[in-house]
């Protein structure tokens, strides 16, 4: 399941490309799903890690991708890994929606990331809100807590930087490997 926090967060990936540089493998770019990720998002057709030809044609290396298509790379390749969603646009939503039907998954969000590009019924949209706890399950119902949340704590979520404590609670409900990975 997709699953959001709103605000930043500590424990989070900021910066796709040391992230990427850091764990890519070879076999990610002949993942089926990942070369169809790379395709619709940067218009980019993957040959091999080494090669891909960008949107005009022209040879590149495909450390040179966006920083959205590495943050989904690594949201589908990577187990309990947070990803900061701000590197995403909605060109991404879809996909992101997908990889949270395939996998659990963590993004942050500190801006209003608009999943109905990318779902064709409301079938198409389950997500938990990590900051009050609670599975959404249609984008209106997101759409609306987005909003109520954004109109009592501002224009931003820095209000959330600092997670409370309930944060840790839930996140360790899921993450506990993360966790442990990080203290040895």
């Amino acid at each position: 399941m997709l699953n959001i926090w709103l605000g930043n967060c500590d424990i989070s990936v900021y910066d796709m490309d040391v992230a990427f540089e850091y764990y890519q493998e070879d076999g990610w770019f002949t993942d089926p799903y990942v070369i169809g990720m790379v395709k619709d998002v940067d218009k980019t057709e993957l040959i091999s890690h080494r090669l891909a030809y960008d949107y005009m044609g022209d040879p590149m290396n495909p450390r040179e991708l966006s920083g959205g298509v590495k943050a989904l790379i690594l949201l589908y390749m990577i187990d309990n890994i947070i990803i900061d969603g701000n590197m995403m646009g909605n060109n991404c939503a879809r996909w992101i929606l997908d990889i949270g039907k395939r996998r659990d998954c963590y993004i942050t969000l500190c801006y209003f990331l608009n999943f109905e590009e990318g779902i064709k019924s409301d079938d198409d949209f389950e997500c938990r809100l990590l900051n009050v706890d609670k599975v959404i399950k249609s984008f209106d119902e997101y759409d609306t807590l987005f909003g109520k949340l954004l109109g009592k704590h501002g224009l931003e979520f820095e209000y959330w930087r600092n997670p409370p404590e309930n944060f840790n609670c839930i996140m360790e409900r899921d993450l506990s490997q993360l966790y442990e990975q990080t203290e040895d």
